[in-house]
């Protein structure tokens, strides 16, 4: 995890490592080789923390980077392509593009 210090120094928008928290609380567009940094990879990490804080049980425990992205998929739904325009990598796309059409769940 990232210390306060390190949160206020890093600018809105700048290239980072995407080894920025740890994998369940990752935001996808992260494991999906994305290096800008924004507000919204906090966004996803705290929202997946408050979903644990209701549920009382971790909501993307992934054992891969993988399975971490499957397990995403199954919660918030399959994204449609047009979300997808961030992936540069084309092997990072493909396997988003072929997984199965999931609803977002309950």
């Amino acid at each position: 995890g990232r210390g306060v210090n390190e949160i206020t120094s890093v600018a809105m928008d700048q290239e980072v490592t995407e080894y920025v928290v740890t994998r369940w609380w990752r935001a996808p567009e992260i494991m999906l080789n994305y290096t800008r940094y924004n507000s919204a990879i906090d966004v996803w990490s705290m929202g997946v923390i408050l979903g644990e804080l209701f549920c009382n049980e971790f909501l993307l425990p992934g054992d891969s980077y993988v399975d971490q992205l499957k397990r995403i998929v199954q919660l918030v739904g399959t994204p449609e392509p047009e979300e997808l325009w961030f992936v540069e990598n084309m092997q990072a796309k493909t396997f988003m593009k072929r997984l199965p059409k999931t609803p977002p769940a309950d």
